[in-house]
């Protein structure tokens, strides 16, 4: 999952306890806060982090799902 820390539309708050509920229902989640970003990148440095993460997440569940 990933959240911009201060989004007005869904609270970081919100987004930790889907990411909880996820993972208490036995599920694999991760949930990365990208500092300074609000309900969408605006940051050079949020889109790159977003996108490699994305790239890593595909290649885990979709090339490699032996590794989940």
């Amino acid at each position: 999952m990933l959240h911009g820390e201060n989004d007005p539309i869904v609270p970081v708050e919100q987004a930790r306890s889907m990411f909880e509920a996820v993972q208490n229902g036995g599920g694999k989640a991760e949930l990365h806060v990208l500092e300074g970003e609000g309900h969408g990148w605006r940051q050079a440095t949020s889109v790159r982090k977003a996108l490699e993460l994305e790239l890593e997440w595909y290649q885990t569940v979709l090339i490699r799902p032996s590794r989940m």
